[in-house]
């Protein structure tokens, strides 16, 4: 029963969690399948699916069509997110003791694609191996079962394919990309594990399981060299230190909030159930990193109102279809205006459908080239007068009837 609530909780929590569970749980089927069990076993396991699936349901109906609604990545994204060999064994990019002088030894190097598990980590799973090279005759079945998902998972985490410093190889295939192959790419004919597009992502099933085999192999190793009380202590101690050493980033990186204007508490003391628009809008295709989403997210905290600025990160793309509407798509991209964008009557019904009330343009996400650009749009074309400037901010109030 705890293995189906645990599903359940984990679909609730994070989809691809479950899946990696799930992953886990095919693997052990075919481990009790060989092992001769499965009879005795197949009534828990059934029993643990009904479970997780009555409990999840209302959310496997969302996850369900909302996954099969998206594009599996392309084996190019898949390899942008493909961490290289070497930083399994180099610290993080954000360590204060090496990843300064280490950070750039890699090619596009990003906090995801940094598999370093710690020397701590590998130091016990290497003395965990030892201990299973030199146990002959007690190897329990799920130390077994362990070892299996532990070196699949690190397989897995390799991504779209191997990656040395720079370049990439696959089967002797050198760094022609089209020729790519590994394991992970095999996710994108399965329906939903298509969408796990980050590989060292997996790496959550591999660090428990890791932990769990390096405690074995820690009590094997004791026992078989007959490690003294006050040695275990000291062994405990060096680990401890090692372990600070691995993880050491102080003072952590925290994200500055963005500067605010003083209007915006204004405009969380209004009545009415209204929203806003705010500019910058993204429109899927634009590229997310010609301005911080963070902010405007944080500027929400502020006013407290509901937005209309088409960040929602990766979804289907009929989310956005309402944002190509006349005269929005132009506000968005500020390319050649059309005859429907310079039309008000095609453009307005937008805002008034979802209740708008004001148009924020945050000043200093545009130049003001930019800023005259969409000004003389909101002023001459949608007339939108302007509520207040400060240095920060300009606010437009929509119109809520057409004069």
């Amino acid at each position: 029963m705890w293995i189906g609530a645990l599903l359940a909780a984990a679909l609730y929590h994070d989809p691809s969690i479950t899946l990696y569970l799930l992953l886990f749980i095919f693997v052990l089927l075919i481990f009790v399948t060989a092992q001769g069990r499965l009879r005795e076993l197949i009534k828990p396991f059934i029993l643990a699916g009904a479970i997780s699936l009555v409990a999840a349901l209302p959310m496997l109906i969302t996850v369900r069509g909302r996954a099969l609604e998206m594009r599996p990545p392309s084996v190019s994204e898949y390899l942008a997110f493909s961490p290289s060999l070497v930083s399994y064994i180099l610290p993080a990019s954000d360590h204060r003791l090496f990843g300064t002088e280490l950070k750039n030894e890699i090619t596009d190097r990003s906090r995801e694609n940094d598999t370093f598990l710690g020397y701590a980590f590998l130091l016990l799973i290497a003395l965990a191996a030892a201990s299973w090279r030199f146990t002959q005759t007690d190897r329990p079945p799920l130390v077994r079962l362990l070892w299996i998902v532990f070196f699949l998972t690190i397989v897995l985490s390799f991504g779209a394919a191997l990656r040395g410093r720079t370049e990439y190889y696959a089967l002797g295939m050198g760094s022609n990309i089209e020729n790519i192959f590994a394991p992970y790419v095999l996710f994108r004919y399965i329906p939903y594990y298509s969408q796990l597009h980050v590989p060292s992502r997996i790496l959550l099933l591999a660090v428990p399981i890791g932990a769990i085999l390096a405690g074995w192999g820690f009590v094997r190793f004791t026992e078989r060299f007959r490690i003294s009380r006050k040695q275990s202590w000291g062994i405990v101690v060096g680990m401890s230190v090692l372990l600070f050493v691995d993880n050491f980033r102080m003072p952590l990186d925290l994200v500055q909030p963005p500067q605010a204007s003083p209007w915006l508490t204004e405009l969380q003391k209004m009545d009415g159930d209204f929203a806003v628009f705010e500019l910058p809008v993204y429109v899927h295709e634009r590229d997310l990193s010609t301005f911080d989403t963070f902010d405007l997210n944080t500027f929400q905290t502020i006013h407290e109102k509901r937005t209309m600025n088409g960040y929602l990160s990766r979804a289907p793309r009929k989310i956005f279809m309402d944002l190509n509407a006349p005269g929005i798509r132009y506000l968005a991209i500020r390319d050649e205006t059309t005859e429907d964008d310079r039309n008000r009557d095609l453009v307005m019904p937008f805002f008034w459908e979802r209740n708008m009330r004001y148009a924020l343009m945050y000043k200093t996400y545009f130049s003001k080239d930019e800023q005259e650009q969409l000004d003389s749009y909101l002023r001459s074309v949608l007339e939108f007068p302007v509520e207040f400037e400060d240095e920060l901010l300009r606010v437009y109030t929509i119109p809520s009837v057409s004069p």
